[in-house]
């Protein structure tokens, strides 16, 4: 496929066992079977207690942490040139993917930042459209393991299913911000985050289950870029496709960041 300025505009940038003591009939040993009896019946008591404080800890876990709170927001960040990135900020390639790094990767003046909302006409949505400036990508903002998370490259079913960096009405990203596909509730897994049912992806050593594009915070870190999609849906090296992509100023560093907590 030839290389088309237009279709790089268009890239995207997640378990008591209680023991019980036999007791004996000889008249003989009955001293040490009450003994045995009521250590047995302390061991059960504690057991039970133990049982009951693991039960309300399970309880209170799967309660809490699993709703954004009103401080949590989502923000992608630019910076325009990644060979210009600070040291403490130089990641881009592709073993980078969701690299902590420090906030001000994600404060910098260099750099320019936009919210992401989850909200459609009105509805909070997990999984919900991305404007990448005119066409448009699925994300994922909630909570796991009770941390604010974003997760990217959350690709929808759909017959004839997307296709990344390719022309067409089912080019991925896509033009169609109404489209039906573009809003979901679910998770990670749900919402396909990662490309991860995109066999030039999974088929790459060390993302057989799709990118780890899935970032836990609060914090800064390391979000899909161009790169990270020429090199499997263009079937490029990563050497191949940094100069291609530099040769057309598309050498832009994306940063997730995470602010506020899950209650």
């Amino acid at each position: 496929m030839a290389f088309s300025k237009i279709i790089v505009a268009g890239l995207p940038l997640v378990a008591l066992f209680l023991a019980g003591c036999g007791s004996t009939s000889d008249s003989t040993d009955s001293s040490t079977s009450e003994s045995n009896s009521t250590e047995a019946s302390t061991s059960e008591s504690n057991s039970t207690e133990a049982s009951t404080s693991e039960s309300n800890s399970t309880d209170s876990t799967s309660s809490s942490g699993t709703t954004l709170s009103d401080d949590a927001v989502a923000k992608l960040v630019t910076w325009p040139d990644w060979n210009a990135l600070p040291n403490e900020c130089s990641y881009f390639g592709m073993s980078d993917i969701g690299k902590s790094v420090p906030l001000s990767c994600c404060t910098s003046a260099s750099a320019s930042s936009s919210t992401i909302s989850p909200i459609y006409n009105g509805i909070s949505y997990d999984c919900f459209a991305v404007n990448l400036g005119g066409v448009y990508a699925k994300d994922f903002f909630g909570c796991v393991d009770q941390k604010p998370t974003i997760a990217e490259g959350c690709v929808p079913d759909k017959t004839p299913a997307f296709e990344p960096l390719q022309s067409g009405t089912n080019t991925w990203p896509n033009p169609d911000l109404t489209a039906a596909e573009f809003y979901s509730q679910g998770d990670v897994d749900s919402c396909n985050c990662g490309y991860q049912k995109y066999s030039q992806v999974t088929s790459m050593a060390g993302f057989e289950g799709g990118f780890p594009s899935v970032y836990k915070g609060p914090g800064c870190f390391v979000a899909l870029n161009y790169l990270h999609m020429y090199v499997p849906f263009m079937g490029m090296n990563a050497s191949t496709a940094k100069s291609t992509l530099e040769a057309y100023s598309y050498n832009f560093a994306f940063f997730a960041h995470i602010e506020g907590s899950c209650q």
